[in-house]
């Protein structure tokens, strides 16, 4: 049976990606400035026209959101700072498809995950598969034993890379 399931995307941390996000939440800090701006602008106008109460209201609780979102991103572009080159970060989530079969082991069945490194796929990381990790640079070398044999072949439970506070 084909079942739908959660695939979580990891970007490994580089001084690229490290831009690219920094870049992109200042760019919305931005858009959120012109907002509030706007919103402020429109207060005045508004007051000064004797607006009713509630539609100063709507506009007050508009401005008190991009305030707090824009107060919620400068926190994000300090965190951005924080992120050590070679951790792991989830991005996001995707769909996959996976075959059950009686026997399989539900937590494995559901344990997927695609590595990133700038744009590439590292990794594609499954609960009941090996995996093969292109990211050799940053793994520790193999236990003798191993599974696979192979420097590129993982077994399921080994996740290799750096850990951070956001890497799982």
């Amino acid at each position: 049976m084909l079942l739908l399931r959660s695939v979580t995307v990891k970007s490994r941390v580089t001084p690229g990606l490290k831009q690219e996000l920094a870049r992109n939440t200042q760019e919305e800090i931005r858009r959120i400035d012109r907002e509030l701006r706007a919103i402020e602008e429109e207060l005045e106008k508004r007051r000064g026209s004797g607006a009713k109460g509630e539609d100063l209201a709507r506009l007050e609780k508009e401005r008190a959101e991009r305030a707090s979102r824009r107060e919620s991103l400068l926190r994000n572009l300090e965190d951005i700072a924080g992120l050590e080159i070679g951790q792991e970060v989830v991005r996001g989530q995707v769909q996959g498809l996976v075959e059950v079969k009686p026997g399989d082991v539900w937590p494995e069945v559901l344990a997927a995950e695609i590595m990133i490194e700038d744009g590439i796929v590292l990794a594609v990381r499954d609960g009941r598969l090996l995996s093969v990790d292109l990211g050799q640079k940053t793994r520790p070398p193999e236990e003798p034993g191993a599974a696979g044999g192979e420097p590129g072949n993982r077994d399921a439970g080994d996740r290799g890379g750096s850990r951070g506070k956001e890497g799982r």
